[in-house]
């Protein structure tokens, strides 16, 4: 399979498969560099460089970018400190109603089952976990899931 990066973007790409970034993530190269000359600047100076105007801007390239890889608009993109808030906000902000479905798998890192499973519980909707078995999950088992309620991949799924 052809890679989607480069692989210096994720230099352990190439010797291996990681799909645990609901637990810990492999960083991309150039924000791993960026970061640590972040915390360099930060540990010297404080906040000397760190201005209310950088404060301000310091996610715009993130926004810009991230917002192209998923046909969007910088301002829809949000950020967060873990995927699990991320996740949890978005549960929230799509809330599935009741006759809607959502499919994960019984082998799913726990924290991106919690925040649908809360809301399912407010509003009605199902969970549906896909059978694992040594930690995974076939294709055709979350298929088999997915019926005619699947409405959040139509309903939230923009062309632009």
């Amino acid at each position: 399979m052809k890679s989607l990066v480069s692989p210096s973007d994720f230099p352990s790409a190439s010797t291996f498969c990681y799909l645990n970034a609901a637990n810990v993530s492999l960083t991309y190269s150039k924000a791993k560099t960026a970061n640590e000359k972040w915390f360099e600047d930060v540990s010297l100076n404080g906040s000397n460089n760190f201005t209310e105007k950088k404060e301000e801007s310091a996610f715009d390239q993130l926004h810009k970018t991230a917002a192209d890889i998923v046909r969007a608009e910088p301002y829809e993109i949000a950020g967060g400190s873990s995927a699990t808030e991320l996740l949890s906000s978005l549960a929230w902000s799509i809330s599935p109603k009741k006759g809607e479905n959502i499919v994960s798998t019984s082998s799913a890192f726990p924290s991106t089952v919690y925040p649908w499973s809360r809301v399912a519980a407010t509003t009605g909707a199902e969970i549906r976990l896909a059978e694992s078995k040594k930690g995974f999950s076939t294709t055709n088992a979350i298929r088999s899931l997915i019926d005619e309620n699947k409405k959040l991949l139509k309903k939230y799924h923009r062309e632009k």
